[in-house]
């Protein structure tokens, strides 16, 4: 009797086996389609282009986008994703912005406007704003965090707009369930 529950087991264990790997390779493709869709969403058409593989809490993205704020925040947009842990971001922007047009000039300007935003949002949260990470490129910003209520949310997104130099502002933002 034994010899014969010996080699059942060994297949039913196969077979779990299996459906747990097939569950996974579906649950990856499901976050693959997720972070595709929040891409498109956020940051427009520019985003239709890049490719995702996601495997093990790592987004990977890929392909060639038209503007160089789409490539930056792409990262930003993806871990805003559930299950997504860590990004590598591959993306190659057209536009890119190159030294020899100014980067260093460009990554200044980007860096003080963070800066006001960042004042902006302190002014508005108080101590909430230290939950938002903010980024920006060319005026294109990116809040990510999480707020404890809708009414914060609001403002930050508010605050935010109205700094001078903003242009769009790509709400990443959560409350707690």
């Amino acid at each position: 009797m034994r010899q014969r529950t010996m080699p059942l087991m060994i297949l039913l264990a196969a077979v779990l086996a299996l459906s747990a790997g097939a569950a996974l390779a579906s649950t990856n493709a499901e976050v693959e389609a997720a972070i595709k869709a929040a891409l498109v969403d956020k940051l427009g058409s520019d985003a239709e282009t890049i490719r995702v593989a996601f495997f093990d809490g790592k987004a990977t993205l890929s392909g060639q986008v038209t503007e160089d704020w789409t490539q930056e925040l792409a990262k930003e947009v993806a871990l805003y994703v559930a299950g997504v842990n860590k990004v590598e971001n591959q993306i190659e922007a057209k536009n890119e912005r190159s030294v020899g047009s100014g980067k260093m000039h460009y990554e200044t300007q980007d860096a003080a406007l963070e800066t006001d935003i960042k004042s902006a949002l302190r002014a508005e949260l108080g101590d909430h704003a230290s939950a938002v990470e903010v980024e920006n490129c060319d005026g294109m910003v990116s809040l990510r965090g999480t707020l404890p209520d809708q009414a914060r949310h609001d403002l930050a997104l508010a605050a935010a707009t109205k700094v001078k130099g903003v242009k769009k502002v790509v709400d990443l933002l959560r409350n707690p369930a």
